[in-house]
Parts: structure tokens; sequence; C-alpha cells
């Protein structure tokens, strides 16, 4: 899993965090964390510091912990109020939402949406969100436009206002249905929906979805994280038995659809 923030890219394993400096070109491993080892859920540079999630055990409690670089120290966060071992952290509006599900073997979720917490940095405390209406079989989200937009993957998606407190349904995304997760980066104003190779974006000035055409090797091709870094959005995919694993770089900002 990876985050970034300026020009650097940290990533996130659930063991340890390493950054990333293309000045010198050179990967450093931060400190270790606190608390036990387990499998990453989420990650997210919150302001002026990272912020990331381990899967609790036995569908508990989210245990999380923040990284703040001016002294170097991790800090044990509250744990989310929600038990969720996929999910996307999204900061926006001086707080981190978490958005996700428990899925158990063969898919089955423990709820039967999404479900949704949302932590405020200057209280140091959780609250839950109102249903989400989204599928619990993936979803992924991202803040743009002053909402947090969350979308899943049979294609349905939703804003948050935090100020009403609820809600809102978006269009459908112009996307063909596949079995892939879905992926979000946010640039500027604009949100790029990544799905099976396929790209989509939410454009708020217009409020519309925009469908991009992804040249390459079919939508199953690439399938992996988008990072938002200035105005474009990096795509690491991964290596596959068809396919080499490749780095995709996509202009969000300045695309206009033909």
């Amino acid at each position: 899993m990876a985050a970034a923030s300026g020009s650097r890219l940290y990533g996130w394993d659930g063991t340890k965090v390493a950054t990333y400096d293309p000045d010198r070109g050179e990967w450093t491993t931060l400190p270790k964390l606190p608390g036990e080892p387990a499998a990453p859920l989420a990650v997210v540079w919150a302001d002026d510091r990272l912020l990331v999630w381990r899967v609790a055990p036995r569908a508990g409690r989210t245990p999380g912990a923040a990284w703040n670089p001016r002294d170097r120290r991790w800090t044990v966060l509250p744990p989310a109020p929600i038990a969720v071992n996929s999910a996307t952290a999204v900061w926006g509006d001086d707080h981190v939402y978490l958005v996700g599900s428990w899925l158990g073997d063969g898919n089955d979720a423990l709820t039967e949406q999404a479900v949704g917490a949302v932590y405020d940095a200057e209280s140091n405390s959780w609250r839950r969100l109102p249903p989400t209406g989204l599928s619990p079989q993936a979803s992924s989200a991202g803040w743009v436009g002053g909402r947090l937009l969350a979308w899943d993957y049979v294609l349905n998606a939703k804003t948050f206002d935090p100020g009403a407190g609820r809600w809102k349904d978006l269009p459908r995304l112009p996307l063909k249905f596949g079995e892939c997760p879905p992926r979000t980066a946010v640039v500027g104003s604009r949100l790029a929906a990544w799905y099976c190779g396929q790209l989509a974006l939410w454009d708020t000035e217009s409020s519309t979805w925009i469908p991009v055409r992804v040249p390459g090797r079919g939508t199953n091709a690439v399938i992996g994280q988008p990072v938002a870094v200035g105005n474009s959005m990096i795509i690491v995919s991964v290596e596959t038995i068809n396919y080499p694993a490749a780095t995709w770089r996509f202009d969000v900002a300045s695309y206009e659809a033909s």
C-alpha cells in the first residue's frame, strides 16, 4: 500500500513503512511501529503526518498509528469502531474517513453494506458514519470538491456531505463490470476511478464522469494501486503470469475528453 506527500512516496506492508526520496533516488525504512505486525489495511497522509492501520484479529476494532516526521516518532491511535479487513482511508477537512468491510471466506461480508467511520485528529476520537448503501464486497473512496466520494465494485457511487451528515447518490460509473477491486486517486478537482484496467474521472466542475480510453493490453492487464503525484496519477502494476510489472503515468489535470 502506498501514500504520497509532496514528492515523497510512502510504502506500507503491515510490518514496516519505507519512504522514497526522488531527489536522492533512495528508499529509507522508518523506525519500527508499535504493536504486533499484521496485514496492512490502509495508509493515508494526513496534513503533517502519516497514518496507517492494520487488520484487527477476529474482526475486532481496527488498530492504527501515526508517524510524525518532525520528531520521527510513532503514536498509537485509538482503534476505529468498525471491523474491516478491506478498507480505504481518506483525508479531508481535517478528518480521516475509513470506509470498507470485513470479508470472510468466499468474500462473504459480515455486513450487508460497506461501513464507515470518521476520525477527528483534533479530539483524537472516532464516530461512525451513517449507512453507506455501497456493496460490502469492495469499495474505494477519495476526497474531492469538499466531499467524500465513495464507489464500489458494482460501479455505484455516492458522496458524503459532512455538514448535512448524509450520503447522496451519484451517477453510476461509465465502466464495464469486472471482478477487480476499485482504486482511487485524487488530483485537484478530479477523482480518478481505476477498475480492471479501466479509468473514469469524476469532474467536480461539471459533476459528471468522464470515461478515459486506456491504451495497452486489455482490461485485466493492469490492476495496481494508483497514487496521485503532482498533476498526474501513477499506477504501479503487479506482475502476473501473462504481463510483467510496469509503471503507468496519466495526466489527470489536463485531460480533456475527445
